[in-house]
């Protein structure tokens, strides 16, 4: 019986399956071009920060409705361009093409908090956006008042979402880490 051939099947098979494993991108370079995604969020999340305090120092000054609604207006297309720009750094990393299903399932998670952060900056932008709108009578007070619980619970969701991205990332360095 001739051995030979099966044997050198074999071998090219092999080799071309070493070769077909070689084309792919290593684990590295996926990692990187992931992590490279999620660090352009980096200065935007320190941004949004930033501006969040400021505002919360906006409406702290502010003396009288009039300057709480300007405050309200201006703040509501702050966050609505910093929502836009959000929306697009995070499509970015949801594009990445991955090979690496343990780096898909990290980006597929980091993209869930992101688009729930992305989301809650929207709702607030709506929410300062109706407070800008609020006209002047004995309801007023009530009307804001309706508005705090629903303020709150973005906060809440946002500051979620946010533990949520970092948490995630900490996963993909800590796995990439052992490339």
């Amino acid at each position: 019986m001739n051995y030979e051939r099966p044997l050198t099947l074999a071998a090219m098979s092999m080799a071309i399956a070493v070769l077909m494993t070689g084309c792919g991108e290593s684990k590295i370079t996926q990692c990187n071009k992931l992590t490279g995604g999620i660090n352009k969020l980096a200065p935007l999340a320190v941004e949004f920060d930033q501006k969040g305090q400021e505002i919360g120092k906006g409406f702290e000054q502010a003396k009288n409705l009039d300057q709480i609604k300007k405050q309200a207006g201006e703040s509501a297309k702050t966050f609505n361009d910093f929502a836009t720009r959000w929306d697009s750094s995070t499509q970015e990393i949801k594009t990445i093409e991955l090979a690496d299903e343990k780096l898909k399932g990290f980006q597929g998670r980091y993209n869930q908090a992101a688009s729930t952060l992305g989301k809650g900056i929207r709702d607030m932008t709506k929410v300062l956006t109706d407070i800008s709108k609020i006209e002047g009578t004995s309801k007023t007070l009530e009307k804001l008042k309706q508005i705090q619980p629903e303020i709150n619970t973005i906060s809440k969701n946002s500051q979620q979402a946010g533990t949520d991205m970092d948490k995630v990332a900490g996963e993909i360095n800590s796995y990439c880490g052992g490339k």
